[in-house]
């Protein structure tokens, strides 16, 4: 018979010869994860996909990442996003990059609340005031977010964004504050 084993007891069959011990199914299992995505309708022209994972060992929800899509589509930024999410998940497990939550309505609550923020650094005001932290702290990304209070993401997001543009914090500013 084929079967896994806890103890002498039976848990499951299995396919393979012979049969499977419960720390072997839990090795297995460890490395396990369902991918789910999880939709919210931002407004009429944007909408939020979470990219959450549920661990097959652990038996619980955590989200990796949030993508935001506007309209008019863009199929590049759909392949971009996907393939930053196969990225992520290859560099690190996710229940060592999240922790881990009983329901995935409470995995998304909490990440909201860390990484909320995130979002609305398309705002220019946003935009401003990390701009400025980021003079006052002479870069240090921790220190802006403490005297911002936004989650150090947010400033982290943004400061890799001028980065890529090949900016520098004070010509950051010169481009996106508003004369007072």
């Amino acid at each position: 018979m084929e079967c896994l084993f806890r103890n002498s007891e039976i848990l499951a069959p299995i396919r393979s010869s012979g049969c499977e011990t419960a720390v072997g199914y839990q090795r297995r299992m460890m490395k396990m994860f369902k991918a789910i995505d999880v939709w919210k309708r931002i407004d009429a022209r944007s909408a939020a996909c979470y990219r959450c994972f549920e661990s097959l060992a652990k038996h619980g929800y955590c989200v990796q990442s949030r993508d935001i899509y506007q309209l008019p589509f863009d199929s590049q930024q759909v392949q971009n996003l996907e393939k930053q999410f196969v990225e992520l998940f290859c560099e690190e497990v996710p229940d060592a990059r999240a922790v881990l939550y009983s329901t995935l309505e409470e995995a998304i609550e909490r990440f909201d609340a860390e990484f909320g923020c995130a979002q609305s650094i398309n705002s220019l005001d946003t935009q401003n005031l990390i701009a400025r932290a980021l003079i006052a702290t002479h870069g240090n990304t921790a220190e802006a977010a403490k005297m911002l209070g936004l989650p150090k993401p947010t400033v982290k997001i943004f400061r890799s964004k001028l980065m890529k543009q090949g900016r520098t914090i004070p010509s950051a500013v010169a481009t996106t504050v508003h004369p007072e």
